[in-house]
């Protein structure tokens, strides 16, 4: 198991984490550079076709949003560099099929 350091207090933290037990920043995990990232929100009026929530990295100060699955169900941890228009992670892109969401036990 890999474990990640949470960038802005330096604390454990696992894949499956979507938050830092010890300091509460957003984490979440780029594809794009293997890393896990800590985020903190911004304030932000977006569009109403772009994500409503824009996070900025404790190490760099790169722009992200988090995937759609993560802003509307919590089931993914993976975030997408603000720049990129795209709703979904690279991962989740690839989901086909998926169970119907509006029966009760498939969000489980």
């Amino acid at each position: 198991m890999r474990i990640f350091e949470c960038a802005r207090c330096h604390h454990a933290a696992f894949f499956e984490n979507t938050r830092c037990v010890h300091c509460d920043a957003v984490l979440a995990y780029d594809f794009e550079q293997d890393k896990m990232l800590s985020l903190e929100p911004m304030a932000h009026t977006p569009p109403s076709n772009q994500p409503s929530t824009i996070y900025q990295s404790f190490t760099d100060g790169q722009k992200y949003h988090l995937c759609q699955n993560n802003s509307q169900y919590g089931v993914c941890n993976s975030a997408i560099v603000e720049k990129n228009s795209g709703q979904y992670c690279s991962s989740c892109q690839l989901n086909e099929l998926i169970p119907d969401l509006s029966v009760a036990g498939n969000l489980a």
